[in-house]
């Protein structure tokens, strides 16, 4: 992301930033993955708000251009393991809009939603609200368009947040998310590509921890 000659500064500027994180890290951090894979992505977070500000001039070597085979494809465990690690511990790093994101990522990929997803999301949740959410989205949904979906979840996502977004800001958000959560991927494995639709696979392994047997 940074030129050969800037690699000292950009070393002293992420090692302060991850001494402002340190007590985040040690509240979020649960063993469920290596400390080294936890704290990778968090150090990659970092890099890429300085990458986006333009700090520390350009790459010298081109982009990779090397694609990773899609994970129902692999044959190399050791590649999904390492894949499904990387994202558990992206995931980590979005600790205060992680219940959101696990609604809205359960909402775009059509993976159930569970009682404990709304309410860790949004603890004040009527009970009503709670049972049309199960009913529309949860073990028997109803088959709804993206466009319906988003449409019929906003006014229950603004009055958790207090907002008048549209059904189009939610859905961009989401977008939004999923992209930054891609771009992660990429930047932290050698030759990766993942794309929306291999990105899905990882996303419902992550929610069923049984699809990606090591």
């Amino acid at each position: 992301m940074f030129s050969n000659e800037s690699r000292s500064d950009v070393v002293q500027t992420v090692n302060a930033e991850l001494l402002e994180r340190i007590h985040r890290v040690q509240v979020n951090y649960n063993g469920s993955t290596l400390l080294r894979t936890y704290m990778s992505a968090v150090i990659r977070n970092i890099c890429l708000k300085l990458h986006k500000q333009g700090m520390y001039g350009n790459p010298v070597d081109p982009p990779v251009t090397e694609k990773l085979l899609v994970p129902v494809d692999m044959v190399d465990r050791y590649s999904i393991g390492q894949a499904k690690r990387a994202y558990w511990a992206i995931m980590q790093e979005y600790f205060r809009d992680l219940p959101k994101l696990t609604i809205c990522l359960k909402l775009r990929y059509h993976i159930k939603i569970e009682r404990k997803d709304i309410l860790r999301w949004y603890p004040e949740c009527r009970p009503v609200i709670v049972a049309q959410l199960i009913a529309h989205f949860g073990p028997h949904p109803v088959h709804l368009t993206e466009k319906d979906t988003f449409a019929f979840v906003t006014p229950i996502f603004n009055a958790a947040e207090n907002k008048n977004n549209s059904p189009d800001t939610l859905r961009k958000w989401t977008a939004s998310k999923i992209l930054e959560i891609l771009n992660l991927l990429n930047s932290s494995i050698p030759h990766a590509a993942f794309d929306e639709e291999s990105f899905r696979i990882l996303v419902e392994d992550y929610f069923s921890p049984f699809l990606l047997k090591d």
